[in-house]
């Protein structure tokens, strides 16, 4: 199993995003949000990160809480078994967590998108926890 994040596993173009936010699904799991959208034909899941400036003021700390979400995703992307999906993952909580706090929501909002593809394999409008 390959556990690193190479670049071509990060969202960067506009068109990506917008369609994430526009057709995508939404998940919620204190504290990250997840719009997720299936079939990126890249080979793999991609993911991006948000972290509003409103709640972190320093960019030290908005960094740390990105490095945080990347590194959940890159060690438990396994558990999607190679399902093709886009995430954007926003950290919506006003204080910072700890690595086991982020990386037990990556890990439920990843368990909700596989019982989502389970049930029935379309987008809910919206599911949360």
């Amino acid at each position: 199993m390959d556990f690193t994040l190479p670049r071509k596993d990060i969202i960067r173009s506009k068109k990506d995003i917008d369609l994430l936010l526009g057709e995508g699904a939404t998940v919620f799991h204190y504290p990250l949000k997840a719009y997720y959208r299936p079939l990126n034909a890249s080979g793999g899941p991609r993911m991006m990160v948000s972290v509003p400036k409103r709640h972190f003021k320093r960019a030290v700390w908005r960094n740390r809480l990105k490095r945080l979400v990347r590194e959940a995703f890159r060690l438990n992307r396994n558990m999607l078994g190679g399902a093709e999906y886009d995430f954007l993952f926003v950290y919506l909580g006003k204080e910072i967590k700890d690595y086991a706090t982020v990386e037990s929501s990556i890990r439920e909002i990843f368990r909700q998108v596989l019982a989502d593809r389970e049930k029935g394999g379309e987008l809910a409008p919206d599911s949360a926890c």
